[in-house]
């Protein structure tokens, strides 16, 4: 257990896992997405979506922790999550302008957009397009969405002053989460529908009280009651996996079960501070730019750049998905990172400071 002071010093392992996390997911959608390369495809790279819901649990609290108030933690999180967001939006959609406008056509493989793209931008700047009935610019943004909720839903916890109970009340809420797994799609499919539609978050649900529950183990102590509750949340979420997202694309259950055993201990180590050797120059550089690179890299670089290439330029799939298209969504990335994402963050705790 650590001293909670140290809860305002920046854990380095934490960017690490994020920047592995992504690269995972970057991976499947760079081998998945190709015939030519799907023998290879590191399919199991999508539950890294899994990994990154678990760190946003954990991380949700250490917000919450070090916020000054709720006002605090809002204008912060807004400031870290929609700049990077409307930029990240307004290059994919610029891509898939170029697209159109060669090949004149709206679909992308499994991906549909709207008749009208200017429509489709605007309402996915919101970041709540579902609501609106509108497509994602990019299927990776369905995460952002349950995101959103999840913070939403910390935020008026924080308010209620039922933070310290955030345990209790996640054990009480993972029954119904358990009984809507087993049941509600076949016996209650109105029910099950409603709530994957406008409450996509109860899908996701134990990941996000997983990573509660570590940093609670972190900062006040790896009970026996706490690693029991991580373990059983942990092994309801396969139950869920067709209920959401696109992880049952690429993995079963028994994947899913697997990788989500391997997260467990991988956050058993870093509560343990066993984790040191995963920092490295590479994985602090991909854990920096991870936010703006997990935004960017499916469409540009995956659907748009690397077909184009393999189409008029004749290059091979493996050179144009990664000796193109990876360079350029880096690039993209760390852009976003420096000149976009580092800047609005400090502005952010500026405008709150000023606003007292």
């Amino acid at each position: 257990m650590e001293s909670p002071q140290k809860i305002n010093t920046r854990i380095p392992e934490l960017d690490a896992l994020k920047g592995i996390a992504v690269l995972g997911v970057l991976l499947t959608h760079y081998t998945m997405e190709s015939k030519e390369l799907m023998a290879y495809g590191f399919r199991l790279g999508s539950v890294g979506v899994e990994f990154l819901f678990i760190l946003a649990g954990f991380m949700a609290m250490m917000a919450l922790e070090k916020a000054e108030n709720g006002k605090d933690f809002l204008i912060r999180r807004a400031w870290r999550t929609y700049p990077a967001y409307w930029a990240s939006v307004t290059l994919t959609t610029l891509f898939i302008g170029l697209l159109m406008a060669i090949e004149h056509r709206h679909v992308f493989q499994s991906h549909l957009y709207h008749d009208n793209l200017l429509i489709q931008f605007l309402a996915n700047l919101t970041m709540l397009q579902q609501y609106l009935r509108v497509l994602d610019i990019d299927t990776d943004y369905w995460t952002l969405f349950v995101g959103l909720l999840f913070y939403g839903c910390m935020y008026v916890v924080y308010l209620l002053g039922r933070l310290r109970q955030i345990e209790l009340i996640g054990t009480v809420l993972l029954l119904p989460v358990l009984v809507y797994a087993l049941f509600a799609k076949e016996q209650l499919p109105f029910v099950h529908k409603i709530l994957t539609y406008f409450f996509p978050l109860i899908n996701h649900f134990p990941l996000f009280l997983a990573g509660i529950v570590f940093y609670k183990m972190k900062y006040e102590g790896a009970t026996p009651q706490r690693y029991l509750l991580a373990a059983v949340a942990l092994a309801i979420q396969p139950l869920l996996l067709d209920d959401g997202g696109w992880t049952w694309v690429f993995a079963s259950e028994i994947d899913l079960a697997l990788m989500l055993a391997a997260f467990y201990g991988i956050f058993i180590l870093l509560i343990q501070n066993r984790l040191r050797w995963i920092v490295n120059p590479v994985t602090l550089f991909l854990g920096g730019i991870s936010y703006p690179l997990y935004l960017v890299h499916q469409v540009i670089g995956a659907l748009v750049i690397a077909p184009l290439l393999v189409k008029y330029a004749g290059l091979s799939h493996w050179v144009a998905m990664f000796c193109v298209s990876l360079p350029c969504v880096l690039v993209f990335s760390w852009l976003i990172h420096r000149y976009i994402e580092m800047k609005a963050t400090p502005y952010g705790a500026a405008l709150f400071t000023s606003q007292d």
